[in-house]
């Protein structure tokens, strides 16, 4: 009887998520990952959480909410293959347009969002091998669920850090 239940148990571990992951969230396709959004409403853990899984790796990427604003789609660079684009970034007046880039098969990080107020668009444009087209986010959600119908995933954090 136990180890049926083990094996239950050890088979259903890979559906598990992290933290949060029994709260509604958005999940989408991005080449051969599948790609999971979660956006905090804890002040003991004020981050977007981006976890990117294939059959092989798993990564979880973490945004502070200082930058109140995540964006994420499936895109494609110059050569048409599938990249993770990521728009990190606050609201006011001295802040840029930061951008992340990951390849979804290796998960690997070809572009971390930039912290400085000059942004990382002409990086950015440079790793996809095109302009990169602007978000057109009509809401943004408080939740973990901000699919805007079009490919795109848009959130602003309810959380308000002093």
């Amino acid at each position: 009887m136990f180890r049926s239940l083990l094996i239950v148990l050890i088979t259903l571990l890979p559906q598990v998520s992290f933290a949060g992951s029994d709260t509604p969230h958005d999940r989408f396709a991005c080449g051969v990952s599948q790609i999971e959004v979660f956006n905090s409403n804890d002040v003991k853990q004020p981050y977007f959480t981006i976890k990117i899984s294939n059959t092989n790796h798993s990564i979880k990427l973490r945004y502070s909410v200082r930058n109140e604003f995540l964006f994420a789609r499936c895109d494609t660079n110059s050569q048409n293959s599938p990249l993770l684009l990521i728009q990190h970034y606050c609201g006011g007046s001295g802040c840029a347009h930061a951008f992340g880039i990951i390849e979804p098969k290796s998960l690997q990080v070809l572009l971390a969002p930039s912290q400085g107020m000059e942004g990382n668009l002409s990086e950015a444009t440079k790793v996809m091998g095109h302009e990169i087209k602007a978000f057109s986010c009509k809401t943004y959600s408080k939740t973990s669920q901000g699919g805007q119908g079009n490919g795109e995933y848009c959130y602003v954090s309810p959380i308000e850090l002093g």
